[in-house]
């Protein structure tokens, strides 16, 4: 397996990722647009061929935010969120930036558990930044 820069032929595989873990998925023309937008960082988990995870980083000059992250639901809990979370760790450091910063649902107490884990600390809540739902905004210092 490896984390390689995501390319045009991995957005069926991330799409249906994308679909089957999130109850407002990103579109096909959004994930195509990340591909080509200066600025963002995508990458992927290929394991021969077969696309295992990804996430979607935004290079905000000072942090990185992490606008989108998934692994494949047979896959989850083995580590590979971590791996992806710890490639975005490294490009933050080699390129000095001070902070990884993300959003999630209040009500996803699996992934808050995941972040809490790696060292995020809660910054804030943020009422109605789903919709209908909180959110909580978490960061991890540099």
């Amino acid at each position: 397996m490896e984390i390689r820069p995501a390319r045009a032929g991995d957005i069926d595989q991330v799409l249906a990722i994308e679909r089957a873990s999130f109850v407002d998925p990103w579109s096909r023309n959004g994930f195509a647009a990340e591909l080509v937008r200066p600025g963002t960082l995508f990458w992927v988990i290929d394991d021969n061929g077969v696309i295992a995870g990804y996430i979607v980083v935004w290079d905000m000059v000072d942090y990185l935010y992490v606008a989108n992250i998934a692994v494949e639901e047979a896959r989850r809990g083995t580590g590979l969120g971590k791996a992806l979370i710890r490639r975005c760790v490294e490009y933050a450091v080699e390129t000095g930036r001070r902070a990884i910063v993300l959003d999630v649902r209040v009500s996803n107490t699996r992934a808050r558990k995941f972040y809490e884990g790696l060292g995020f600390v809660k910054l804030r809540q943020n009422p109605g930044f789903y919709g209908k739902e909180d959110g909580i905004t978490y960061v991890l210092r540099l």
